[in-house]
């Protein structure tokens, strides 16, 4: 059983350096688009030769580039930070994996051992002699002998 605790332990991890990555090459696409996007922000635009009036059609153009900008950069947002929820709780699972290892996992697999134990001989026909009235004629027998 510490050999399934071992392999649990081992895909959780494995499962998680993935998420954590995920993570991390969602925050670096976020900080590119950002800085794209208060680039956008800081530029002026530029005044068509010698008028001294600002050009309309270019200045609609940059508010347009400027709010697609930003709704990328709030979709990827939300996706960061619910991949970094997602990252931070499954770590914690992991932890909570390992914390097992000396207080739950005695007990977790002992009851897996019983299951096992039990499924295999209810798979080999052993049924009648499991059924809780067969244990319990047979407790109640030993129980009469002793006394």
């Amino acid at each position: 059983m510490i050999l399934f605790y071992a392999l649990l332990l081992l895909l959780l991890v494995v499962a998680r350096y993935v998420i954590v990555r995920r993570v991390a090459a969602l925050e670096r696409k976020y900080v590119k688009i950002a800085r794209t996007t208060d680039e956008l922000l800081k530029a002026q635009p530029l005044k068509p030769g010698n008028t001294s009036k600002p050009d309309p059609y270019a200045a609609a153009r940059q508010a347009y580039l400027l709010g697609q900008a930003v709704e990328r950069r709030e979709r990827l947002e939300a996706r960061y930070c619910a991949c970094q929820k997602l990252g931070e709780r499954f770590t914690a699972l992991v932890a909570a994996v390992r914390g097992w290892k000396g207080r739950k996992l005695p007990y977790v697999v002992g009851a897996l051992d019983v299951l096992l134990v039990f499924g295999a001989l209810d798979y080999f026909g052993y049924r009648d002699h499991l059924s809780a009235q067969a244990v319990v004629e047979f407790l109640s027998s030993l129980v009469s002998k002793n006394a």
